[in-house]
């Protein structure tokens, strides 16, 4: 019996080889997508986790601040609770936006005179020309005549980074006139009342975006001021 010793030929090979390579391209393709959609779930999900750690807190100092909450614009209420603002929010014509930079109030002790009440002030301010929220606070602090928004800053020192890759952020009071009487004169005035603050936080990394929308109740009356002139009118005395 006559064996057959022929090898392969050449244009044999040159197809083995071309579909060898074909197959190798594909796996690694397929590797290759199987990490990239790995990388952009890890970014997404990474956008995620920030935003709510970042809703979270501010969600918490606001349902505690009974002290008050000072934005950047005034509100105004007349006699029959109808509430005037400076500008309105791009979510709700029926809601402020808080500024920039705005401040929480929770009463927390009584100043050294026995007479007048100390507070913790929680400082949020968002600079979007880094993308990123800055939070700070300080401690038994009064609400003295000489307290501005400047020197609360500086007290407060908001340098800790909340939440970074920031593309958007507002914070707006749902305000509400609220008619009060005076403990000295038994004369009645109409005040404002933060009902509640919407918030709104859009995070972007390079393609990848997450937003979010919440709502922030307080949990019992919590007066609105412009600044920490006003605040002082009405806890400092």
């Amino acid at each position: 019996m006559k064996k057959n010793n022929r090898g392969f030929t050449l244009v044999e090979l040159i197809c083995v080889i071309a579909i060898l390579g074909l197959i190798t391209v594909a796996i690694f393709s397929f590797l290759l997508s199987g990490m990239g959609m790995a990388k952009e779930t890890k970014k997404s999900a990474a956008l995620s986790e920030n935003s709510r750690t970042a809703i979270s807190k501010m969600k918490t100092d606001i349902m505690n601040c009974g002290g008050g909450v000072i934005g950047e614009k005034s509100i105004t209420a007349d006699s029959d609770g109808k509430v005037t603002m400076e500008s309105a929010s791009a979510y709700s014509a029926e809601q402020q936006p808080l500024g920039s930079t705005f401040f929480l109030l929770e009463k927390d002790g009584t100043a050294a005179d026995g007479i007048h009440d100390t507070y913790t002030i929680s400082c949020y301010r968002f600079v979007s020309s880094d993308s990123k929220i800055y939070y700070g606070r300080a401690k038994n602090v009064a609400i003295s005549q000489t307290l501005d928004e400047t020197e609360a800053t500086k007290l407060c020192s908001p340098t800790h980074v909340l939440c970074a890759n920031v593309s958007r952020f507002e914070a707006a009071v749902a305000p509400e006139g609220v008619t009060v009487k005076s403990e000295e004169d038994n004369t009645s005035k109409t005040v404002i009342k933060a009902d509640r603050i919407h918030l709104i936080l859009s995070l972007r990394k390079d393609d990848r975006t997450y937003d979010t929308q919440q709502d922030a109740a307080l949990r019992s009356e919590t007066r609105y001021f412009k600044n920490f002139a006003e605040a002082h009118e009405a806890l400092g005395k």
